[in-house]
């Protein structure tokens, strides 16, 4: 074998975060979770698995709370191994901070808004703190800024203007170098995407690129990343927005 990605997901029984637009962490059936370290040890015992030509992919739910992640993400680093990790950011990881210093790998963090009433409200826990320091944390301790990605799911609880300039406010003080965005699966899923919320995704772009920030749009269909693009040009194009870079400027 010559496995290229391994993909770890505890998602449906393991999240300590109660996301609206997510029903998996609600999931009836609940299964312990094994431990990770002995398949990856044995698999890379058995040259299944080369650091060369394989990466490690930690997903959801929150793959943070599994008791061996520390022990496996610090082995996987030591044997060369670049890892992809998505977190709800809730627990700071010495792993993660580990591989980022040495620039073996990302780590992806969705925050979804920019104050701590509306991250309640969308993510059913009063975790803003916690998150907002390990961000600031993972960013200092990156030797590449951009390996550290915050993410933005834009829907109806969090899609007004005013909580995107909020997100990008938060993103500049904490020196966030990499953005990214994506809409409800659900509203993708049922062609139900509004038009309010494209408006807001196309101030996302505007913000990161006036910010000098990276962006990249996350499992968004073509169709919806050009009535994004189409939106951004006329924002872009609008006396109005002209009058509120002029004001912005002199103030």
């Amino acid at each position: 074998m010559d496995i290229r990605i391994v993909s770890i997901n505890p998602h449906k029984y393991y999240c300590d975060c109660r996301c609206v637009y997510c029903h998996l962490w609600n999931y009836p059936e609940k299964i312990k979770p094994y431990s990770m370290y002995e398949p990856l040890t044995s698999l890379y015992e058995q040259k299944a698995i080369n650091p060369e030509t394989t990466s490690l992919h930690w997903g959801g739910g929150e793959s943070t709370l599994l008791k061996d992640f520390e022990e496996t993400s610090r082995w996987s680093l030591d044997n060369g191994f670049v890892q992809y990790v998505h977190t709800n950011g809730f627990h700071l990881s010495q792993s993660i901070i580990d591989f980022l210093q040495e620039n073996k790998g990302s780590v992806n963090i969705s925050l979804d808004c920019g104050d701590r009433e509306t991250y309640k409200r969308v993510k059913g826990v009063d975790k803003w703190d916690a998150v907002t320091k390990h961000i600031a944390d993972y960013v200092n301790n990156a030797k590449d800024t951009n390996k550290v990605n915050i993410k933005y799911i834009i829907f109806k609880e969090n899609n007004s203007l005013k909580q995107i300039e909020k997100f990008f406010e938060f993103c500049k003080k904490s020196n966030v170098s990499l953005v990214e965005f994506s809409f409800d699966f659900r509203d993708i899923r049922d062609k139900s995407v509004t038009d309010q919320s494209v408006k807001a995704a196309a101030l996302f772009r505007h913000l990161a690129k006036v910010n000098g920030m990276a962006v990249e749009p996350f499992f968004m269909p073509m169709e919806l990343q050009e009535k994004v693009n189409a939106q951004l040009e006329k924002m872009e194009t609008s006396p109005w927005m002209n009058v509120k870079r002029f004001f912005r400027k002199i103030i």
